[in-house]
């Protein structure tokens, strides 16, 4: 089968089980937002920032290494599975004993049970990291995605159960630890690697250097995304960052999803045809026209009926997040782009270009969050909207003597989805002002995106 018509399928299985779990994924979590409160949300910020900064690391990068590496022998798979052994139980026991001065950063007494529990998660990561790179490379996204969308219902399930049932941000945490106990059982039987782990690591070299500088890359870049969680936290409280932290989760979760998808599969793909540069610059000027034509009227969708989202469906108690899901939700176009041309360089074997657009990146953004925090929330969700823009122009500028996409070749990709994505926006606020009054009301709600789609 033709590699276009291999990732075709990829993309037709991952685009629809994906689709499934954006709908469940929606229902459960605008459910549980309603029971819980603001302040558990951004103990579970804290708590998951911390173990995703250490997620960057734990397995050396080897996941995709395995992906973009041509040839592999069951060796290095081995050599692999004890690398990733050997860093998440190492992180596992470093987080243990540093949680107590992670909760007196915050004067948080709390968070030292919650992220000694949740981080149970580096452990079962640690058993799917191999199989799931095996399925990746292999292009079974039929298998990720069926496994995906299972064990994402069950983690959302167990969630809804345990808030309903008063446990608080501890029904969070119980969600989670479900989500990767069956996503750790779903990978070993679709792909099973039941080896014993080599801990002599000569002659694996080559995955290692690879895999050392995705996780430099990886590194850079959760810091310029994450770093507004952890200014929030420190500087405006756990309940400010509670409305941030879900403003942002409802913002991006389209972009979790279709990213993911694009990403999952942009990857293998790439990697499998890196010997013929002009043929990858081809595929990732389609990916592009893509990604903006799904992207820009689903994120700038999303925005223009925030107000109705957080009025009508979450519930008083989240009114600070109407603002925040407005501003935040139309740079997501602009960080799936940046998203993809990474996965681009990665594919191609040019992590080094990546990691150094990161590192600007990782100066730029907390610095701008930094300054956002000073006048609060929509400091710093405005902090992204002017800075965020920036990063792709650059990005894009750096990367073109490897992709040979310059600004001119970005802007017509992303131009015409843009542009109409913009009069729908228009449409949208047209209505609102003139027939509604700026009141939510949920037969406006279904106008709205009724004459949003329309448009």
């Amino acid at each position: 089968m033709e590699l276009s018509q291999k990732v075709s399928s990829a993309l037709r299985w991952s685009a629809g089980l994906r689709a499934m779990g954006q709908v469940v994924s929606w229902a459960i979590s605008l459910v549980v937002i309603r029971l819980l409160s603001p302040d558990a949300y951004g103990l579970m910020a804290i708590t998951w920032a911390v173990i995703a900064f250490l997620q960057q690391m734990n397995e050396l990068g080897v996941g995709p290494a395995l992906i973009q590496r041509i040839e592999l022998d069951e060796r290095i798979k081995r050599q692999a599975f004890g690398i990733v052994i050997v860093l998440n139980a190492g992180f596992y026991v470093l987080l243990y004993l540093a949680v107590p001065f992670v909760a007196d950063f915050y004067s948080e007494p709390e968070l030292v049970d919650l992220m000694r529990v949740v981080s149970l998660v580096l452990l079962l990561g640690a058993l799917q990291v191999v199989p799931r790179a095996m399925l990746a490379k292999g292009l079974d996204f039929k298998s990720i995605g069926l496994i995906e969308l299972l064990s994402n219902f069950l983690g959302g399930l167990a969630t809804l159960v345990a808030a309903w049932g008063g446990l608080g941000v501890w029904s969070l945490a119980v969600g989670n630890l479900v989500i990767y106990s069956c996503l750790a059982i779903g990978f070993n039987i679709a792909s099973p690697f039941f080896r014993m782990p080599i801990f002599r690591w000569d002659g694996a070299g080559q995955i290692i250097r690879f895999g050392g500088l995705v996780t430099i890359d990886r590194l850079l870049w959760f810091w310029y995304s994450r770093a507004d969680v952890f200014i929030i936290g420190k500087l405006l409280g756990t309940e400010v960052l509670g409305v941030y932290s879900v403003a942002m989760h409802l913002a991006s979760l389209p972009l979790q999803r279709i990213n993911g998808l694009l990403n999952e599969v942009a990857l293998p793909a790439f990697a499998s045809i890196q010997s013929d540069i002009a043929r990858a610059r081809r595929y990732l000027r389609k990916a592009l026209s893509m990604i903006a034509l799904v992207a820009f009227p689903v994120f700038f969708g999303l925005s223009s009926v925030a107000p109705e989202i957080v009025g009508i469906i979450l519930g008083t108690q989240w009114e600070g997040a109407e603002i925040a899901i407005l501003l935040l939700a139309i740079v997501m176009p602009l960080r799936m782009v940046s998203s993809l041309i990474t996965t681009t360089l990665l594919g191609l074997g040019r992590v080094d270009v990546s990691v150094v657009n990161h590192a600007i990146g990782a100066i730029l953004l907390p610095l701008a969050f930094l300054l956002g925090s000073q006048v609060g929330l929509v400091g710093v969700c405005v902090a992204w909207l002017v800075a965020f823009p920036l990063y792709p122009i650059i990005e894009t500028s750096r990367s073109r003597p490897v992709l040979a996409l310059g600004l001119a070749d970005l802007g017509l990709s992303l131009g015409p989805a843009a542009l109409l994505a913009s009069v729908m926006y228009a449409v949208v606020w047209s209505l609102k002002v003139l027939l509604f009054d700026n009141t939510p009301t949920l037969h406006g709600l279904v106008v709205q995106i009724l004459a949003g789609a329309a448009s």
